[in-house]
């Protein structure tokens, strides 16, 4: 198997082990006591990690089926799109830079499979929330981080590591953020290094403690609106090559 296929398959199976801890953990938390419960459960088959959230989940009703099936059509279309006229231009180019303009497409390639998860588990009756909540609609970091990006495994951190601690908060919002640069540092950095002998383990950890300070910096300034969206997307933007790293661009086959 090719190299660049090798790495897609390892990132994958760290992806299945997290989601598997997850959600035993988030399983167990909800007040969860028998596995052979959670093994039969739609939770355990379903692509979301938190048990609550999946609970919380909407209901299926008439007329639900035909957006996420047009959604998913025009989703899958427009990265395949992307992925045929626009990735091959980034060939050549710097890493650093291929991180940079691979943003979108990596955005509307997570889209996209989350509309195809839609579309599958519709077929079994199941409606899948979203995993993203209009992210460019943030107004500032705690709302990108806490209720828009990537909430598969941001309602998980709430459940399983800031919810325990919310009695202090600073610890709380620290510890989440360093689970979630650990976990990337599994499902990234471990596989870069088995298939190429590369190493970007830091990185992850690094982008992050960068999130708690900016996080942290946002609380005690009172900004203005505007004010508040420019330091969103200069703290989130700015040190993305750290995230989409050379072995995130190779996994997604955005480039490196």
């Amino acid at each position: 198997m090719a190299a660049e296929w090798q790495i897609t398959c390892w990132y994958l199976a760290m992806l299945l082990l997290v989601a598997l801890l997850a959600k035993l953990t988030s399983y167990r938390l909800a007040g969860g006591r028998h596995w052979a419960e959670l093994a039969t459960s739609s939770f355990f088959w379903s692509p979301w990690f938190c048990a609550k959230s999946w609970q919380r989940r909407p209901r299926l009703t008439a007329g639900t089926g035909r957006p996420v099936v047009a959604s998913c059509v025009a989703d899958i279309a427009l990265v395949t799109l992307v992925y045929a006229t626009v990735i091959p231009l980034l060939a050549g180019l710097p890493w650093w830079l291929q991180s940079y303009l691979a943003a979108v497409p990596f955005w509307l390639l997570l889209k996209a499979l989350s509309s195809l998860c839609q579309l599958v588990w519709l077929v079994f009756g199941q409606l899948v929330p979203s995993i993203d909540h209009q992210p460019w609609r943030s107004v500032s970091l705690a709302d990108f981080w806490g209720r828009r990006w990537n909430r598969l495994i941001g309602d998980w951190l709430a459940q399983a590591v800031f919810s325990p601690l919310k009695r202090r908060p600073r610890l709380a919002m620290l510890a989440t953020f360093a689970v979630s640069g650990a976990l990337h540092e599994l499902v990234v950095s471990l596989p870069l290094t088995a298939v190429y002998g590369e190493s970007v383990w830091g990185w992850f950890i690094g982008y992050f403690c960068l999130q708690f300070g900016g996080c942290t910096l946002e609380r005690k300034l009172r900004l203005p609106p505007l004010a508040r969206r420019l330091m969103l997307w200069a703290v989130v933007l700015l040190p993305l090559p750290l995230v989409l790293n050379r072995g995130t661009l190779l996994i997604f086959h955005l480039g490196g």
